[in-house]
């Protein structure tokens, strides 16, 4: 399940109105939040490797000072703040 909605559908089935569906409804929004924000991390630690391989990589390395590489990091790191931002707005819901 990716969205509110589905999530929805599948409870509205499985349980009465009232409590225990506010009740799961409160866990998943939670855990999604958490999954998305364990995404961004990794997100997070690819934007650093490859950072530090633009940068610190020996001058000898073809990584280094590489504009690809450059994009790269730049491009993880613009994924992690897209995820976060997903995070977010799940999160207010």
């Amino acid at each position: 399940m990716t969205t509110r909605a589905e999530f929805e559908r599948w409870a509205s089935k499985n349980w009465i109105d009232g409590l225990p569906k506010m009740i799961a409804l409160r866990a998943w929004e939670a855990s999604r939040v958490a999954t998305l924000e364990e995404a961004a991390k990794v997100c997070d630690e690819r934007a650093e490797m490859y950072w530090k391989a633009y940068k610190k990589s020996p001058i000898d390395r073809p990584e280094r000072a590489n504009p690809n590489v450059e994009g790269m990091s730049d491009g993880a790191g613009n994924c992690a703040a897209h995820i976060r931002a997903l995070a977010k707005s799940e999160g207010e819901k």
